[in-house]
């Protein structure tokens, strides 16, 4: 039996990447302005076609750097689009 030759390597990620991704590209375009909230994370799952945890997975990460949370809900902060945009810019 022949061994495998790859062509390049596999390319695998979370589906809460690729949730992060979307928000991260909704912030970049301003389909999220700074200060508005987000829809919950029922909605949001339920539009993107994911289960709740993963939104949730999605949004711990992205916390941290554009995320406001409250018992209110979830609202994008300025420093949201600056870092959103250096990181899309330093991308492949």
């Amino acid at each position: 039996m022949s061994a495998l030759v790859f062509k390049r390597p596999l390319m695998r990620s979370r589906l809460s990447e690729e949730v992060e991704r979307v928000l991260l590209k909704d912030i970049i375009t301003g389909n999220i302005a700074v200060g508005e909230k987000l829809p919950t994370e029922r909605d949001l799952a339920r539009s993107l076609e994911v289960n709740r945890s993963t939104v949730r997975e999605a949004l711990s990460r992205l916390e941290s750097w554009t995320w406001s949370r409250s018992a209110t809900g979830t609202a994008c902060t300025s420093r949201a689009t600056s870092r959103a945009a250096a990181s899309s810019s330093s991308g492949p």
